[in-house]
């Protein structure tokens, strides 16, 4: 057996981490969307980035740094989303807004907050990081810093497998079943956020607390996605999925259609026609199996004359429906 390069270990680390990270960022907007109040507006990917939490009083803007790559902590670390901050609170200083940092590194690992102070400013604008130097030179000299420093509050959080119990906890505690948070509200909730996170309009990314736990509440399957798949307890997620699908996928006669997006799923190009041949070969190989599945296929042209290639190089006969360059729904022979 070859052993990986360290250059790809290291890569593979990076992409573990970063996975991480959007977990963190996730579970970390489950558990403010719990805690806030019923006047609360969230929104998700707001002032700043991450979550803001809109209060009849306040609003507090959340930002999260996940470090479990980083064994020490150092402020350098949090460097830029406090440029960020203060380059937002320089154009909004009269508004009532807080600004925190929820940061995990391991060897501070709910360790209690942080404040900053004037100093750990004047060492910022001192660094010689060129990422930095734009921010560095609209904020320095142009915002009061006392004051600035006044409403922020580094907070260390858990670690990731910790943070998640936690918020399993608060959804049990709001009122959701036990038995049914880790394997139905909770993955479904952590893709709703991660489906929000992506929306263009801010208008579609602002909700109160209520207004997301009845959707979650209402929703009755679980729902499988690159993060509910990237959690630790994904064989029991797939146990439980295979379970849900099994008594339909059993009946021999059933028409099916799938709806596949290759802006979904990451390795659709590698996957898609595997996919479609593991279907073939287990569900659709009796004299009884009458009803041909149908694939829809969401992608650019380049991407599905390949894939027809390769389905018909997998030995697989197929209708695309295109007669010359027209598609047409009804086949004269097979209807």
């Amino acid at each position: 057996m070859s052993k990986k390069s360290p250059v790809a270990e290291t890569s593979s680390r990076t992409a573990d981490y970063a996975i991480q990270g959007f977990l963190y960022q996730f579970n970390k907007t489950l558990l403010a969307i719990i805690e806030s109040s019923d006047q609360a507006e969230i929104t998700v990917e707001g002032l700043i980035e991450d979550i803001d939490v809109h209060e009849p009083i306040t609003t507090t803007a959340i930002q999260c740094k996940y470090h479990e790559g980083n064994n020490k902590f150092t402020l350098s670390l949090l460097y830029k989303p406090i440029l960020q901050m203060m380059n937002h609170f320089r154009l909004h200083a009269s508004e009532p807004l807080e600004y925190r940092i929820y940061c995990y590194c391991p060897d501070k690992c709910d360790a209690p907050p942080m404040s900053l102070t004037v100093e750990n400013i004047e060492t910022i604008f001192k660094s010689t990081n060129r990422d930095l130097r734009t921010l560095i030179n609209q904020v320095r000299g142009a915002i009061d810093i006392p004051a600035f420093i006044g409403r922020v509050n580094i907070e260390f959080g858990l670690q990731l497998d910790e943070l998640i119990a936690g918020v399993h906890l608060k959804l049990v505690d709001f009122g959701f079943l036990a038995d049914e948070v880790p394997n139905l509200i909770y993955p479904n909730a952590l893709h709703s956020i991660a489906t929000i996170s992506i929306d263009h309009d801010v208008k579609r990314r602002r909700f109160k607390k209520i207004e997301f736990l009845e959707k979650l509440a209402a929703i009755r399957k679980t729902i499988i996605s690159r993060w509910t798949l990237s959690l630790r307890t994904k064989g029991s997620l797939l146990k439980d999925k295979r379970s849900e699908l099994k008594s339909n996928i059993s009946k021999n006669v059933r028409r099916r259609t799938f709806i596949i997006s290759k802006y979904e799923l990451p390795d659709f190009d590698d996957k898609i026609v595997k996919f479609i041949s593991d279907f073939f070969d287990k569900f659709h190989t009796k004299p009884s199996h009458t009803e041909t599945p149908i694939f829809c296929l969401d992608c650019d042209q380049a991407t599905f004359s390949a894939i027809r290639l390769r389905i018909y190089e997998s030995g697989i006969a197929y209708n695309d429906g295109l007669i010359g360059s027209d598609f047409v729904s009804v086949h004269p022979e097979t209807g």
